[in-house]
């Protein structure tokens, strides 16, 4: 058994009844239970794999118990304090599913679980997680030019009616019309598992049947790595990777390549490369994942759900990307 966990299970079976040793290890700030104050939300970023941008609210308190230079907590309410503090502070980000909260917004309660991430505002920013986007009321039209016409010399104004709403100021009427939209692409992003059903949400109110091309923007160059070979297990659809990269090595080589081809090549080519961005010093990959359905993609939930799970089962389902759906 781990040191780290046995020291959990010894501290926390000493804290039932408190003995001088554990008010010695709380003093040292080795030791913290539901009473005591969190660790500073900056120290415990740059202490965990929370400082590569993101990372869900159940791998970052393991890594927390995991690291025998941060103290062994007795309750999870002090892992969720440092939750807090860090949105409070504006040094994180919180997000489970639709729900997003940052610096100056109410706290919701904290989930320990993978559905709920944990993003650092950096990464946030850089990705247009944060601020958040800012939203149209679903009521108010999309304006275009108003659109009039004149006859005879008088200067007599003729509207030509459209169904819209119209105003007249003196002998001039506009006429606006609401510009209707015919998308056939619908988008979402955020965790992989979210961004897709959404994605196909979208599809199914705009009482579309299926969708005919699925394409996966993806941010970070591990969950990029873990799902190109997944996505070349995919049947009923061609598969098209195209990556563009470049990382400097430990020696200051600089290394810059673009790849677009199928994903069975990409899967050859990832094998050399995952190492050499594990190694880097910088690194900076842009992937996107496409797949082109020969009959369609259906969009029965039960369908769409087959899809998500065998996707994400063995590569990141917290993956952060940006997921779009097309329709010839």
């Amino acid at each position: 058994m781990p040191i780290p966990q046995m020291g959990v299970l010894w501290a926390t079976e000493f804290a039932r009844e408190p003995t001088q040793v554990v008010r010695q290890l709380q003093a040292q700030s080795k030791l913290r239970d539901a009473s005591d104050q969190p660790d500073s939300p900056s120290y415990i970023r740059d202490r965990t794999p929370l400082k590569k941008g993101q990372i869900t609210t159940q791998d970052l308190r393991d890594e927390i118990r995991r690291d025998p230079a941060l103290p062994i907590l007795l309750s999870d309410d002090v892992f969720r304090k440092a939750v807090v503090k860090g949105v409070e502070e504006g040094v994180y980000i919180y997000q489970r599913g639709s729900l997003l909260a940052g610096k100056g917004d109410p706290i919701p309660a904290i989930q320990i679980d993978v559905e709920s991430v944990v993003f650092t505002m950096d990464f946030a920013r850089s990705k247009g997680i944060w601020p958040r986007p800012a939203l149209m009321s679903s009521h108010e039209p999309t304006i275009v030019r108003p659109i009039t016409a004149t006859a005879g010399g008088g200067g007599d104004v003729i509207t030509e009616d459209f169904g819209g709403a119209g105003f007249r100021e003196g002998a001039v009427a506009q006429q606006f019309v609401s510009q209707v939209s015919s998308a056939k692409t619908f988008s979402s992003e955020g965790v992989l598992k979210e961004a897709l059903r959404k994605v196909f949400e979208q599809a199914r109110s705009a009482k579309l049947d299926k969708v005919d091309k699925l394409s996966i923007r993806v941010f970070d160059h591990a969950d990029a790595f873990k799902l190109i070979p997944i996505s070349n297990s995919i049947s009923g659809a061609k598969k098209t990777i195209t990556m563009s990269g470049e990382f400097i090595t430990a020696e200051d080589s600089n290394m810059a390549f673009e790849f677009s081809g199928a994903a069975k090549d990409a899967s050859t080519i990832k094998d050399y490369f995952e190492p050499q961005f594990r190694a880097a010093k910088e690194s900076d990959l842009k992937t996107t994942i496409a797949f082109e359905f020969e009959s369609g993609l259906l969009l029965g939930e039960d369908v769409t759900e087959k899809f998500i799970e065998k996707l994400t089962r063995f590569a990141s389902a917290t993956a952060y990307v940006e997921a779009s759906a097309e329709v010839k």
